[in-house]
């Protein structure tokens, strides 16, 4: 009986990377269970210390595994919190900029393409991936309910709820920024 092999099978340089989980998996998950609440976080982190450790691909040198697993992991956690901190801060920065008084026309000027972008990344960062697809659906491309839901190959009720909690989120951010002035 023939059968496709995976691709650890077929990639032998992949095959530590197989072992290293199998024996240190449930270490990392209990760093980042203690280190990180939710499980969206958890499990972005994760894939994050996986891609580090396949761009690193020699772990000869290291003496001690596991304490090179657990600095890296926290180090990873740091880095997440940066970044979702500094997209938080985008958008509370789009949303003074938004509120704040103009001078003649009363009107803000248009924002850049570039100041948009990162708006949009920030959201991208600060919800979950389901979160952040329905929002960006239903607002930046202007999709309907019932495309948008399609898109995401969901029903059109958990479209909804994805875009109410993203939306939610994302007040809840620029009310945070905006009682820190």
């Amino acid at each position: 009986m023939n059968r496709e092999k995976s691709n650890l099978e077929t990639n032998p340089s992949l095959e530590w990377i197989d072992e290293l989980y199998r024996e240190h998996g449930t270490f990392i998950e209990s760093i980042l269970r203690f280190a990180a609440a939710d499980l969206n976080e958890r499990e972005d982190i994760y894939q994050d210390i996986f891609m580090a450790l396949i761009k690193k691909n020699d772990l000869s040198a290291i003496r001690d595994i596991r304490d090179y697993l657990y600095v890296l992991t926290i180090n990873k956690v740091n880095e997440y919190r940066r970044k979702k901190h500094r997209s938080k801060r985008i958008l509370q920065e789009y949303a003074s900029l938004l509120g704040s008084e103009t001078s003649d026309e009363g009107r803000q000027p248009v924002l850049v393409r570039e100041e948009v972008n990162e708006v949009l990344k920030a959201i991208e960062t600060c919800l979950s991936k389901q979160e952040s697809q329905a929002v960006l659906l239903r607002y930046r491309d202007m999709a309907d309910n019932e495309q948008a839901a399609q898109k995401m190959n969901v029903a059109k009720g958990t479209f909804l709820r994805y875009v109410s909690l993203g939306m939610k989120r994302i007040r809840a951010i620029v009310r945070s920024g905006q009682a820190d002035d």
